[in-house]
């Protein structure tokens, strides 16, 4: 039978989304069931729970690289997202609101939607003032819907707060993207955004689940079918710190298992990590770029 919206309303309720939370959401449609309405149900629904001083947000990542498959440059109301089908519609809506940052985007809806998605070319992709980092300052919440910690975004913003040596290294040249992505401007203009602090390999994350059940940060149950996860962000980040403190390659990948993170683990132990230039630096003209071709 498909889901209705009221099921998923109780649903949402029964595991713990009430009425002004600021809710990021990572989800998986499928893995909720047949849904009346899909996606835009699903949206509807949290929307619902959060009530009008309440605010949504999803990633609306894309990986636009220089060298990715991602030839077009980003453009803010025409790239889709790459990160599900719930976020493609969100980001899609009317009233979304949707950061300008060529790789790491975010969409949003509700009472926080503009103040959250806001100067994200000043920050890094999922650095301090990105909106996932954001999330963590509004005391919010991260949904997990029928997907793992691998999807969880704000691992990575952890690792920056957490002052990790290896998040300046970009470690992905071997799928030989670069450090750069262009993009669309508010004047209609092509630029280029140098990359710091790129995001690397996710897929250890899962490891932090036991130790966010041990303390009690984790509420859990079904949406649907989904089995789903609620967390605070402040205490996932908590956690996070501790177990870097204890093992700064805790969410790695463990060696020889992934390229990405072989290449961040051989960098621990560096004294320092470079210092980032200012965001106003972080931006060129693509015509400047290339000058010397």
């Amino acid at each position: 039978m498909a889901k209705s919206y009221d099921r998923l309303v109780s649903d949402f309720k029964s595991l713990g989304i009430t009425m002004g939370s600021l809710v990021a959401m990572h989800s998986s449609l499928k893995s909720i069931g047949q849904v009346e309405g899909g996606a835009d149900t699903v949206i509807d629904a949290l929307l619902e729970c959060v009530g009008p001083e309440g605010t949504l947000m999803t990633p609306a990542f894309t990986n636009c690289f220089e060298g990715s498959k991602n030839l077009d440059p980003f453009e803010i109301n025409s790239t889709p997202s790459l990160t599900g089908l719930i976020s493609e519609t969100l980001r899609n809506r009317h009233e979304a609101y949707r950061s300008l940052h060529p790789t790491h985007s975010a969409a949003a809806i509700g009472r926080l939607a503009g103040e959250i998605t806001r100067d994200h070319l000043k920050a890094t992709p999922l650095g301090i003032g990105s909106p996932f980092h954001r999330l963590y300052e509004q005391d919010g919440w991260i949904l997990l819907l029928g997907v793992g910690h691998n999807t969880n975004s704000f691992v990575h913003v952890a690792e920056v707060m957490a002052g990790v040596n290896y998040v300046h290294v970009f470690c992905w040249l071997h799928l030989n993207w670069r450090p750069s992505a262009r993009f669309i401007d508010e004047d209609g203009l092509e630029q280029i955004l140098d990359i710091y602090e790129c995001p690397g390999d996710s897929r250890a994350f899962p490891k932090l689940n036991s130790l966010m059940r041990e303390r009690g940060y984790l509420k859990e149950g079904l949406i649907g079918h989904a089995p789903s996860q609620l967390m605070k962000a402040s205490h996932l980040f908590e956690v996070v710190r501790d177990a870097l403190e204890e093992d700064p390659a805790f969410v790695l990948c463990d060696e020889g298992n992934c390229k990405a993170c072989d290449v961040r683990r051989a960098s621990i132990g560096m004294p320092a990590r470079p210092s980032i230039p200012p965001p106003d630096e972080w931006q060129r003209a693509a015509q400047d770029a290339f000058k010397a071709f």
